[in-house]
């Protein structure tokens, strides 16, 4: 009963390895740290943010690296291209990829930037050959980078344009079946880019489109979006679906919550997520993925008490993703030293050592946090007495425990 009773325990406890909640993490650092319309990717266990808008309407070409290990934002040299605003990026193969926007003038623009984070050199690439614009989908698939809808002062778009990245060429694409808009949500899955939502003119749209890159002829209209029509979030996919978060709705004006999406292409579905991100939707942040953590940085949000007055924010919160089945669940263990300890305890492994959760022997959390390397040692000095369960996620996406006793 014992052995039964730990097996069912430590089940339990895996599958809520980390808490489904939003936390705060490091405030960005910029010239002006509230931004919108800030160009966000992530590489190599880092995330970035290049350009954006303040409150003030300045523009930015800045760049900055975050490491969510050191949970610091570190300044690099900045973006060589236009000052920008309303611009997007993504990456691909290693390589992170920026264009498009308007500049301080308002020029809309078509210029593609690639950045090695290698040597952390910017190039710049072949622009794109269709109009200049603004608020466009910008989704990196495969070898790919397709880029499509947005606007400029002569209205809004729903041409498409694909660009070879091995062959540094444009190609144009098929219009997308629905009005022509701006500021949709988009996301690319194994091979698949979908785009729809946003708004053109006053009218904001639920429909919802995706392309099969090398395969399809046409687009393939989807069911409507479940919920109030939106514009303006920011969006992402993690482990084969797709997800919407925060914006405005139906009235142009932020939503109440940060509303919280996820997309299962396998049967073109919808399920709103319990997690709102704290505070009213935001307008125009950025986002980017780390570690099974989705990121969501600045934008304008409305203020505490007044949602007709809107500030642009500088701050900065996190989703972890849980691990939620018992597939994702490894029975590995690894050893603690020295064991029994007493202020300090540590642990290595070969796979790398990320996120990880102390337990009691009660199943209170007592200790998570983040790691990023082989090595991981613990202050349990302010812990009390007895057994603790260790368990963590490497990198290579395995759940491991181990065992302590403090003394």
């Amino acid at each position: 009963m014992k052995i039964l009773n730990l097996l069912l325990t430590v089940l339990l406890l895996s599958s809520t390895l980390i808490a489904q909640e939003w936390e705060e993490a490091a405030e960005f650092i910029g010239n002006r740290p509230e931004r919108h319309h800030p160009v966000t990717f992530s590489l190599n266990g880092y995330g970035y943010v290049a350009t954006g808008v303040d409150g003030f309407n300045n523009f930015y070409n800045d760049f900055h690296r975050y490491d969510p290990v050191a949970d610091e934002w570190e300044k690099l040299d900045d973006f060589p291209g236009f000052s920008r605003g309303f611009a997007y990026g993504d990456t691909a193969n290693g390589k992170a990829y920026l264009g498009f926007g308007a500049a301080q003038s308002g020029t809309a623009l078509s210029d593609l930037w690639e950045y090695d984070p290698e040597t952390e050199a910017w190039t710049q690439l072949t622009p794109c050959p269709g109009e200049g614009r603004y608020h466009p989908a910008f989704v990196a698939e495969g070898n790919n980078i397709v880029v499509g809808m947005g606007n400029n002062n002569d209205g809004d778009f729903n041409d498409f344009w694909m660009y070879d990245i091995a062959a540094d060429t444009w190609e144009q694409m098929p219009d997308v079946p629905g009005p022509e808009r701006h500021h949709p949500f988009y996301f690319g899955i194994d091979g698949t880019v979908y785009a729809g939502l946003g708004h053109g003119g006053p009218v904001i749209y639920r429909d919802w489109y995706s392309w099969k890159l090398g395969e399809s002829t046409e687009w393939t209209v989807h069911k409507l979006f479940p919920g109030e029509a939106r514009v303006a979030g920011t969006q992402f996919a993690y482990k084969g679906k797709g997800y919407v978060l925060s914006g405005q709705g139906s009235d142009h004006q932020n939503l109440d919550t940060g509303e919280f999406w996820e997309y299962e292409p396998s049967d073109d579905s919808w399920t709103r997520m319990p997690e709102d991100h704290p505070g009213s939707g935001r307008w125009a942040p950025g986002s980017f993925l780390l570690n099974d953590r989705i990121y969501i940085y600045g934008g304008r949000a409305n203020t505490p008490g007044n949602p007709l007055d809107r500030f642009v924010t500088s701050d900065m919160w996190y989703y972890q993703f849980p691990v939620s089945s018992v597939e994702e669940f490894s029975t590995e263990s690894t050893a603690a030293f020295p064991n029994p300890a007493y202020g300090e305890v540590s642990f290595t492994d070969a796979d790398g050592i990320g996120d990880y959760r102390v337990a009691s022997s009660l199943g209170e959390t007592v200790l998570r946090g983040q790691n990023g390397t082989t090595d991981l040692t613990l202050d349990i000095g302010n812990l009390s007495l007895g057994t603790y369960l260790v368990y963590y996620k490497t990198v290579t996406g395995k759940v491991k425990t181990s065992r302590f006793v403090k003394n």
